[in-house]
């Protein structure tokens, strides 16, 4: 229902119906179900075509490099594994990125940074910040890279930036950045002051008079 939610909110409303009908009919009721269900959606992926084509693109957007590397597809993916611009706070979410590589690379870094609409940098992170395994790629090689992290900024909307680049003889060298280049609307039931949650727990302590 969430997922139907997100997608009346979007304005995705193609496949709406057919939903509401699977659900009516307990189509994945039992186990067998839910795994031929899994594999047509995988499928139906496949036929879809990239995840980009899926997402609302920034026409704003700012796009550089010498292309050694390139950022071919790119996607925002929900707890539930739905591509999608609108995520919920306090669920998990993906970013994932396709890099198709033109040209012999050894170390190659993978990015991604958050925005607000103003501009300013509000979280990121980067394969080499994260010590993350990344191998020396040759000509044709892509690599898929997921960053996947628990939404806890406040409702509202924001801005993804990603890239790839890397040291060429001591110096920084950008292969391929898109800045700005989709949007990020967070849905909230509950937010707090300023830019994330620190996800408080409370705990209160009443003293009546007289007790």
């Amino acid at each position: 229902m969430v997922d139907l939610y997100k997608k009346i909110l979007a304005n995705q409303m193609d496949d709406l119906g057919e939903e509401l009908e699977e659900i009516r009919s307990g189509i994945l009721s039992d186990f067998s179900g839910e795994q031929a269900s899994i594999q047509a959606q995988s499928k139906n992926s496949r036929k879809e075509g990239l995840m980009k084509e899926k997402l609302t693109i920034n026409p704003n957007r700012t796009e550089y490099g010498d292309k050694k590397a390139e950022i071919v597809d790119f996607g925002l993916l929900d707890e539930r594994g739905n591509v999608t611009n609108l995520l919920l706070k306090g669920e998990r979410f993906t970013i994932k990125e396709r890099i198709r590589f033109h040209t012999k690379i050894d170390t190659p870094i993978f990015t991604y940074t958050i925005k607000d609409k103003r501009g300013a940098d509000l979280t990121g992170t980067n394969t080499m910040y994260e010590a993350s395994d990344v191998q020396a790629v040759g000509k044709g090689d892509e690599y898929e890279v997921e960053f996947n992290q628990k939404m806890t900024l406040q409702g509202g909307e924001y801005l993804l930036s990603m890239s790839c680049t890397g040291f060429e003889n001591g110096e920084h060298v950008v292969y391929h950045r898109l800045y700005d280049i989709a949007n990020i609307t967070v849905i909230s039931n509950k937010n707090t002051v300023g830019i994330y949650d620190m996800e408080p727990e409370v705990s209160l302590t009443l003293y009546r008079a007289g007790e």
